[in-house]
């Protein structure tokens, strides 16, 4: 909507000026200041008006695809050893010891500043954010100060918003622009990824790699990963460190690396590093285990995008000594090429896969199955179930003894939006409904 339209509704409420890049109305007698980019503007002045509290901060900073809210929890985790710390996430938002509201990845401007602001009201000196592709593009994080930034990955996603995969890449690279981000001392990218290894940096900017061999800055020596979770040695700039963590699978190893890579980067002591990555026993909705007693096992995860399906479905097979059964869906007015992609990579990994709604928004849930259907390979046993209840019921019912139940997609998200309504729906919550309906049955 343009904002505009809502001017005298705001002057009415008490607003006393009105900021626009456009002229004031020759009949406008309030206040009125022409800028050249409202949003940028907005950005500062909450800084400004909150006493710029991300220079009393050290602050890190999270984007990529997958991996940001991971790596976001294992960053604040350890800085948490040292004392009161901040995270913004997905997740979480927390400042200290206070849980706080926030209802996207990376608020907006004037909400993080806010944040930050009751921050250091209650001690922090720390902090990590996770930086989505659309807060940087909409200069959400436009002013913040941050000395570290970490680039997980990158792959397809986000482009019913950005439009094309370059400008989505064009808007993750900002947070490594000094004219973006002017305090910026350390660049943590991933070395495997041929895009987040390209992204420019000036050459006051320290780089800093992470991946599997040792042409990188962090890598492991050894490696073990498996049901009871993650053990690394690695190699830190030279010096070894040894690491036990809780998170599963060969894509959290990368997201341990980036993590440790950026508190060291940080002045955190090894020590502080290991406690705090140990400490972190789950990270809610990412590959998080359902608890009841079945003799299947099932996993809720927030996998969203073709790289992110792929990682868990080989994780899941992994671990899984039966059948692999997938319940997913795709998310409506978002990214449509996306959606056969999802439908083929299900069907190569998964043995069953139930296709369903996720948070359909304002289009068909349908017409989403079906696009979602298009990719589907022939060998693959699958079923269509619009309602993500019954679907969840359905792949119970499959399941035997030693198969592994997948529901992918909402992770963490305790709603489904349908219709510009939002309905209670946590995945984690209705599969032990499910399965307690089931054997009342």
């Amino acid at each position: 909507m343009d904002g505009h339209l809502f001017i005298p509704q705001a002057l009415r409420n008490g607003a006393v000026a009105i900021v626009s890049e456009r002229p004031a109305p020759a009949d406008f007698v309030q206040s009125w200041l022409q800028v050249g980019a409202v949003r940028p503007y907005m950005a500062q002045t909450a800084g400004y008006y909150f006493g710029h509290p991300s220079k009393q901060l050290q602050l890190a900073a999270v984007t990529g695809t997958n991996g940001k809210t991971t790596t976001a929890s294992l960053i604040h985790s350890i800085l948490r050893m040292a004392g009161p710390s901040v995270l913004i996430s997905t997740n979480r938002t927390i400042a200290g010891k206070e849980n706080l509201n926030s209802i996207r990845t990376t608020p907006e401007a004037i909400r993080i500043q806010e944040i930050l602001h009751r921050s250091v009201e209650v001690k922090c000196e720390s902090g990590v954010i996770e930086v989505s592709s659309h807060a940087l593009a909409l200069d959400r994080v436009y002013g913040c100060r941050f000395r570290v930034g970490v680039f997980t990955n990158l792959s397809q996603d986000h482009l019913d918003f950005h439009g094309t995969f370059e400008n989505y890449l064009a808007s993750k690279y900002r947070l490594f622009d000094l004219s973006y981000n002017p305090s910026l001392r350390v660049a943590i990218l991933n070395g495997d990824d041929a895009k987040v290894i390209a992204c420019p940096l000036d050459d006051s900017i320290r780089l800093v790699t992470f991946g599997m061999s040792d042409q990188n800055d962090v890598y492991p020596l050894k490696e073990n990963t498996g049901l009871q979770g993650t053990d690394l040695l690695l190699s830190v700039m030279g010096r070894q460190v040894k690491i036990s963590s809780f998170l599963l699978g060969r894509h959290n190893i990368y997201n341990l690396m980036a993590a440790v890579a950026a508190c060291s980067y940080m002045e955190f002591p090894d020590h502080q590093i290991q406690a705090g990555i140990s400490a972190l026993k789950s990270v809610r909705g990412r590959f998080e285990r359902v608890l009841f007693d079945a003799p299947f096992s099932v996993f809720v995860d927030y996998a969203h995008t073709p790289d992110a399906l792929s990682n868990l479905l080989k994780l899941a097979r992994n671990v899984c000594k039966g059948r692999l059964i997938l319940v997913f869906g795709c998310g409506g007015d978002r990214d449509k090429t996306k959606r056969p992609e999802m439908g083929r990579i299900a069907s190569e990994l998964a043995d069953i896969v139930v296709i369903t709604s996720d948070n359909p928004r304002f289009e068909s849930p349908q017409e989403i199955i079906n696009q979602v259907e298009l990719g589907i390979v022939s060998h693959c046993s699958f079923a269509s179930i619009l309602d993500r209840r019954e679907a969840i019921q359905q792949s119970f019912q499959q399941a035997r003894p030693g198969d592994v139940v997948l529901i992918a997609g909402k992770g963490h998200e305790e709603y489904q939006e349908i219709n510009g309504r939002r309905i209670k729906f946590d995945d984690a919550r209705v599969a032990v409904e499910t399965y307690d309906r089931i054997l009342s049955h």
